[in-house]
């Protein structure tokens, strides 16, 4: 059975996790390179918003940091989706490089990744 088997929650990845590394991740990346912390200003995961896109054997997976996550500013240029809602923990599904953006208490910052399914 797939864990995106096109039911919203099914994904046992929900929280989104975002730090500061410009580090390219590879293979042998177990997490972001350097997540932020409690220095950044009340950093926490946040969990997921999970929406399958059934006919497009799509899932689409969202999260949000609010104004009051992350209230120094903070330059976010890695994302990762993960098992565990504690930082430094966890398995990650994924990891990517991002454009530069700057997250403080002026903003709200909402990243939304897609992964689509194929048969091989």
């Amino acid at each position: 059975a797939c864990a995106f088997s096109g039911t919203v929650g099914a994904n046992p990845f929900g929280y989104m996790a975002v730090g500061k590394s410009t580090d390219t991740p590879d293979e042998t990346s177990t997490g972001l390179g350097d997540e932020c912390s409690s220095a950044d200003g009340d950093y926490a995961r946040v969990a997921l918003s999970n929406t399958p896109v059934t006919d497009e054997r799509k899932i689409q997976m969202e999260g949000v940091f609010d104004v009051d996550n992350i209230t120094s500013s903070t330059t976010i240029t890695e994302v990762g989706i993960v098992d565990r809602e504690t930082l430094l923990e966890g398995v990650f599904f994924c990891i990517c490089q991002i454009s530069s953006m700057t997250k403080s208490s002026d903003n709200q910052l909402r990243i939304l990744i897609s992964a689509t399914l194929e048969s091989v």
